[in-house]
């Protein structure tokens, strides 16, 4: 056994110490080199794993940037649709405003005419004169 007091023993043999240094070299080679060469191999993996999340990344990006320019261009062609529809209505109801405006001002000429206003207030005067020479009847009880 090996311990802080036997390694500090002046007793120690040349034998004991070819143990030890035997026995020290068995346990790394059945436990600490299976163990480093194992580290190696996944050191290696994170290291492709790491290459591979670096692409992944980039493929991500590119792809995102080119999501973000076909919306771009769809909101411009929605856009570009949109005020052409709205000129199109906007020319629609002008006209539509126009020949109301026109049919409104060719009535209003026909009604205030200046032959047909003297023909009303006329007839409003007959109107007056007539109530005015109208007998009230008499009431029966």
């Amino acid at each position: 056994e090996i311990t802080n007091a036997t390694l500090h023993s002046r007793s120690i043999t040349k034998e004991t110490l070819c143990h030890w240094l035997s026995s020290l070299c068995c346990l790394l080679n059945e436990n600490a080199i299976p163990l480093m060469e194992d580290a190696a191999k996944h050191l290696s993996r994170i290291d492709e794993l790491e290459e591979q999340s670096r692409k992944d990344q980039k493929t991500i990006i590119q792809l995102q940037t080119e999501v973000i320019s076909k919306r771009d261009d769809e909101i411009k062609l929605m856009k570009e649709s949109l005020q052409l529809t709205v000129k199109s209505e906007m020319k629609s109801y002008a006209s539509a405003v126009t020949k109301s405006c026109n049919a409104i001002t060719n009535s209003c000429n026909a009604v205030l005419a200046p032959k047909r206003i003297s023909s009303a207030i006329k007839t409003v005067a007959e109107n007056a004169e007539r109530k005015k020479k109208k007998v009230p009847t008499a009431t029966l009880r």
